[in-house]
């Protein structure tokens, strides 16, 4: 044999004794043969990613617009102009609703009337000029609200008798529904329905 190849033959024979002392001996998994774990290779582009990922959310963060002092001004001037062009187009459209309203007629304030009381007798203004008068208008068919107020008014005319200084009141009670309230059904509220100390002496039409 030559010594080259006896050289050869001592190394592979050295190698699988460290092979056989190290895998075989000493290392757990040695049954089941040696597991390579491939190791992965960064380039550089790949850093350039990693960096480029971690630096998105900072650079979203710089891109929002932070709130200053003139946004608040501009949102301030823009909500003034829309409530004010708001309550003008409202003040409008009700301008244009009472335009749309027909009246019939003048109301007639003032001047001379004549009307007729519970015992068919005309009375006129000048009947009751230079007095203090205290007018209730309301109606005989009103079971409940009438009548409670009628009292309070008799109340309030005793309270006005026991003031000397004061001068005299006088009572009225018209009628706001002359169609019902004739002559007959004045005078039977008036005897019956008001109470006694109502002081209503005056019942009209």
């Amino acid at each position: 044999m030559k010594p080259t190849s006896s050289v050869l033959l001592y190394h592979a024979k050295a190698m699988r004794q460290w092979s056989t002392y190290h895998c075989g001996h000493h290392h757990p998994f040695s049954r089941h043969g040696a597991r390579l774990i491939p190791r992965r290779k960064f380039s550089h582009s790949d850093s350039n990613n990693v960096r480029a990922t971690k630096s998105e959310p900072g650079s979203a963060r710089s891109e929002k617009m932070p709130v200053t002092w003139v946004g608040l001004a501009i949102m301030a001037v823009t909500g003034t102009g829309l409530a004010y062009f708001y309550q003008v187009e409202k003040e409008r459209m009700q301008q244009q609703a009472l335009g749309k309203v027909t009246s019939y007629g003048k109301p007639a304030l003032g001047g001379p009337w004549t009307l007729v009381d519970f015992t068919g007798r005309p009375v006129t203004d000048a009947d009751f000029r230079g007095e203090f008068l205290l007018l209730y208008f309301g109606f005989t068919h009103c079971p409940d609200i009438c009548p409670s107020e009628l009292v309070k008014v008799g109340k309030i005319l005793d309270s006005l008798d026991r003031e000397p200084n004061l001068p005299v009141v006088r009572p009225v009670f018209i009628s706001v529904d002359p169609d019902r309230d004739n002559v007959g059904q004045l005078r039977h509220y008036a005897q019956g329905a008001l109470p006694e100390d109502s002081k209503l002496s005056a019942i009209l039409i």
